[in-house]
Formats: C-alpha cells, structure tokens, sequence
C-alpha cells in the first residue's frame, strides 16, 4: 500500500510504501499526484517537484504498475525525485537510470539507503528545513499505519483536476 502526504505550497510529495501490496487505487493516487504537481509547474514554470518515496516493504510493484508509476513520474516535467530503500538493486537501477538519461527534460534523480541521508540531500538542494520533510514522512507513515485513515488516502486534496 502507498500513503502520500502533499506540501502544496512547496510541491513536495512524500510517498510511503508500507507492507501491502501496491493496488490499483495506489497506482491512481501517485497518477494524481503527477497530474497536480505538473499543472501546478505548468501555471507557474519556476517550479520544481519535489518528490521522496521511501520504500519500506520488500513487495515492490508488479510490472504493469512499475510501468504506469514510471509514465506519471514522467509527466511531471521538473522533478526531483529522491528514493529511499534498503534495497541494493532498486538504487543500483535508479543510479542507472540517473547515469543513463541525465537530461531528461529537468529530472532528477538520486537513491540513498536512509532516510536521513535523503533528507539532508533535498535540504541541500531545496533549501526547505529538515522539518518540512521529517513532518511529511510522519504524515504519510500514519496513514500507512492506518493512524489517519490509511483507506481513505485514495482521494487527495486537488483531485478534481481534469485529466
């Protein structure tokens, strides 16, 4: 299961994949989240998505979703995107794919083994306070630990954007 917490101020999206398998509701909650952060670049082009997934489970996405989270991860046209995972191979592909297509659009990508090396990362980067991060990943691992509504994250704030 993925539990998103959204910054809408700042354009940051922390996504958390606890211990259930991804759904079909997951996949379009991310799919949402793409779509507002890249409406929201599209209004005002100075912007930059930020977004953390911290990968906390051993049960990865099946193929088709890995597919469709890539495709809406990709929309979004200034992105930095930054995982975390005890996972040696998904941060091995994600160097390779940092190392492989380094000027997509402005993308970027970066993998790290803790959260905190992450964190220090995206506070070089974004210049927002280690607080901003450290309260959405709390957020966002309630909601995986069911503490504020896990079953109820499937509808966000702005999902009424036009696909």
């Amino acid at each position: 299961m993925l539990a998103i917490a959204h910054d809408s101020a700042r354009l940051i999206d922390v996504v958390v994949h606890g211990a259930e398998p991804v759904s079909a509701a997951d996949v379009l909650v991310v799919e949402t989240a793409c779509r507002r952060a890249a409406k929201a670049i599209a209004q005002d082009p100075r912007r930059t998505s930020v977004v953390l997934v911290l990968v906390e489970t051993d049960q990865g996405p099946d193929a088709a979703q890995r597919q469709r989270l890539a495709r809406a991860m990709r929309s979004v046209p200034r992105c930095l995107e930054v995982l975390v995972t005890e996972s040696w191979v998904a941060r091995a592909n994600m160097e390779a794919m940092r190392v492989m297509a380094p000027s997509v659009g402005e993308r970027r990508l970066a993998a790290f083994r803790r959260y905190e090396e992450a964190r220090d990362f995206l506070v070089r980067e974004t210049g927002f306070e280690p607080t901003v991060f450290d309260a959405l990943v709390t957020e966002a691992r309630g909601r995986v630990r069911g503490e504020l509504g896990a079953r109820e994250h499937a509808t966000l704030p702005g999902d009424d954007l036009e696909t």
